[in-house]
């Protein structure tokens, strides 16, 4: 960041083109100094904001290393998210194992349903809808507390 100052500085005209070679010398300290008192100050801005929302700021010296850090934690953040997500739908799917709730026979719920007006794929149907709504409930609540961050 120090180098783009001090780039912008000479493209602004901040160096007199008339210089001698020590003013020169001089003022390109300075103006290096400077540059470097700017780099610090953004660095430690963003370096805030990271401590703010709870970000750690790891070892970042420039604020590129400072963003790296930011993104990685952000990535990670996302990707423990989707786990505990993902975790929550596998404790459903193991919430009914076959040893308590076997496979029914489908052939007589088919004749009783039927007998009663009913169809399998009716009630098959409702209890699809029931779980993916719920796990659509889940999905979104996840999405919107990513937003809050």
């Amino acid at each position: 960041m120090t180098e783009e100052i001090i780039r912008m500085a000479r493209e602004a005209g901040v160096i007199a083109p008339t210089a001698t070679l020590d003013q020169s010398r001089t003022h390109d300290r300075d103006i290096e100094r400077f540059a470097a008192l700017v780099a610090a100050a953004e660095r430690e801005k963003v370096a805030r904001w990271m401590a703010d929302h709870e970000y750690a700021t790891g070892h970042g010296d420039t604020i590129e290393d400072l963003l790296k850090e930011l993104e990685w934690q952000i990535r990670e953040s996302e990707r423990e998210r989707c786990d505990q997500l993902l975790e929550h739908i596998r404790g459903w799917v193991e919430a009914y194992p076959l040893s308590v709730f076997p496979e029914p026979d489908f052939g007589k719920a088919h004749k009783v349903l039927t007998e009663n007006g009913m169809t399998l794929d009716a009630i098959s149907a409702s209890n699809m809808k029931h779980v993916i709504t719920q796990v659509k409930e889940m999905v979104d609540a996840a999405i919107r507390a990513r937003g809050q961050e």
